[in-house]
């Protein structure tokens, strides 16, 4: 409450938004949220919708489930698959990047412990530089 100095929450904004207001705004104050969200409110048309979702990624995450909602079954149903298939795609695509990460990780490991077999270092070092077991240097060693 700004009135009383209270804090009530500081993991949520509240804003009341008086839409009929919204007409005698000046154009300079077209850049703040607050107002894109009353515009987004009062849209009418489709055309509209999608040129303001354009203006914030929240906003246009509203309108895409605001246009979901409004779907016919069939065609939500389709809406539904896509969403859920591209999500898969990206979590499937963030597993083999972390996957590819770390095989790139144990490539570089064994390179540095045969860089540093070869500067005549000891196994116990190497094992704590590289991270590589004893068993492993041993393989290295015979190479």
């Amino acid at each position: 409450d700004c009135r009383q100095k209270i804090v009530i929450s500081d993991l949520i904004e509240v804003h009341f938004l008086e839409l009929p207001k919204l007409h005698n705004l000046s154009g300079q104050d077209t850049d703040n949220d607050c107002i894109k969200w009353m515009k987004f409110f009062n849209e009418r048309t489709k055309e509209e919708l999608i040129m303001l979702s354009e203006a914030s990624p929240s906003i246009k995450k509203a309108t895409n489930l605001l246009m979901s909602m409004s779907m016919d079954e069939e065609t939500r149903q389709k809406y539904e698959e896509r969403e859920e298939y591209l999500f898969e795609r990206k979590m499937m695509l963030q597993l083999a990047e972390k996957a590819g990460m770390e095989k790139g990780m144990a490539i570089a490991g064994r390179k540095v412990a045969i860089n540093l077999v070869a500067l005549g270092m000891d196994d116990d070092t190497i094992s704590k530089v590289t991270g590589l077991s004893q068993e492993e240097i041993k393989k290295l060693r015979e190479q």
